[in-house]
């Protein structure tokens, strides 16, 4: 991953080359609320699984806002249909 670009683009990209662009905007939109639980359970284990210059923290944090998960899920879904 590209580490002068933001987070998200670099994420968008890689589930995008990994196939998993669309089926992971369809789980984002169906857990709606729930990802919030999602990004807490990420900062409780982040210290136990990351290593340095791990982005899981930048994650949590995107999941935690519900405009950036809207803007994600919008993302994916547009990269999907360029390709």
């Amino acid at each position: 991953m590209d580490a002068e670009k933001p987070f998200t683009d670099n994420l968008v990209d890689w589930l995008q080359n990994a196939g998993l662009a669309e089926i992971t905007a369809v789980l984002l939109e169906a857990a709606g609320p729930l990802t919030i639980l999602g990004a807490q359970a990420i900062f409780m284990v982040e210290p136990l699984v990351s290593s340095p210059g791990s982005r899981l923290r930048e994650l949590a944090h995107a999941l935690e806002d519900k405009d950036q998960v809207g803007h994600l899920v919008q993302r994916l879904r547009e990269q999907g249909e360029s390709t």
